[in-house]
């Protein structure tokens, strides 16, 4: 599965081409435990690779509407000044959990995550069972969420393993 992600450059090595040396790149300071929403994604991934403790990668499948991989013009990737590295890869999917990143914003943010306005009327259902929705593609009416061909599409992995890296890319955030 094609999949993006933006790392910070400081682990990485000087020249965009030297990455088939590598033994393992795992860019993950911290760990999952420290953020408990975090740890109940990473919890939902069925990866051998994944290691506890760890913080899961995380990537895109979809960056937005009009492309697949982040755009590096934008802001926001990484704070102002800092050197970092868009990686395109080919994950197996076995090591791949996706999810949809709109509704992954209202389980950051503590709200049911309903399908259409009449699930607001419907009996109250518990928070987590309702965060279930975003692993589910196909989830959510138009109205509520945008097309689904629009829809912002994130990933994440256990780590990086330099055989799925395709192409690396250089800069400098904004």
């Amino acid at each position: 599965m094609r999949l993006y992600t933006i790392q910070t450059a400081d682990l990485l090595p000087i020249e965009e081409d030297y990455y088939a040396s590598f033994q393992f790149v795992q860019r993950n300071p911290f760990s999952c435990d420290d953020i408990p929403l975090y740890k109940w994604m990473f919890e939902k991934l069925s990866s051998p690779l994944k290691k506890s403790g760890t913080a899961p990668v995380w990537c895109w499948q979809k960056w937005n509407d009009r492309s697949d991989a982040p755009d590096l013009r934008y802001a926001g990737h990484a704070p102002r000044g800092t050197r970092c590295c868009r990686m395109e890869m080919e994950v197996p999917e076995e090591h791949v959990l996706l999810s949809q990143f709109e509704m992954w914003c209202w389980v950051l943010n503590g709200w049911n995550i309903i399908k259409n306005e009449k699930q607001r009327k419907a009996p109250p259902f518990s928070l987590e069972e309702s965060w279930m929705n975003i692993f589910d593609l196909e989830f959510g009416s138009e109205f509520m969420w945008g097309k689904k061909q629009n829809r912002s599409i994130q990933a994440i992995i256990p780590c990086i393993k330099p055989e799925w890296i395709i192409r690396m890319k250089i800069f400098i955030a904004r």
